[in-house]
């Protein structure tokens, strides 16, 4: 993320999450992205809060960023989307996602680096 914008995200980021800090609502942030994971983890720590022992992290796209920052991650398998986009293209069996009505259906995982705390049940 570049720097101007991840400043500016720490410099808004407190006026959303510092009142449901103050109150104990917050249990996890879910990122639209690692990008923006990785700046609320940064804006948690600020705050004393402990990733993810006070609040459990999570963003998306699985990057180098996150696993850098142990912040668990969806990971969309661009790899196999790009096979399975090779094969259309090149109309060749590269991958065998799965097929219904024109849609391809690719698996993808959650990374899991610790930033996600156990929920136990009572």
């Amino acid at each position: 993320m570049e720097i101007q914008r991840r400043n500016e995200l720490l410099r808004h980021l407190p006026r959303a999450l510092d009142p449901a800090l103050r109150e104990g609502r917050v249990t996890a942030c879910v990122g639209a992205n690692d990008s923006f994971a990785v700046v609320c983890r940064e804006a948690l720590t600020r705050r004393g809060v402990r990733v993810p022992t006070d609040v459990s992290l999570v963003g998306f796209d699985d990057t180098e960023e996150s696993s850098l920052c142990k912040i668990n991650s969806y990971n969309f398998n661009y790899a196999g989307l790009t096979a399975a986009m090779v094969g259309f293209v090149v109309g060749s069996a590269v991958s065998k996602p799965v097929r219904a009505r024109g849609v391809v259906t690719l698996d993808g995982w959650v990374v899991e680096r610790g930033s996600v705390q156990t929920v136990r049940g009572g």
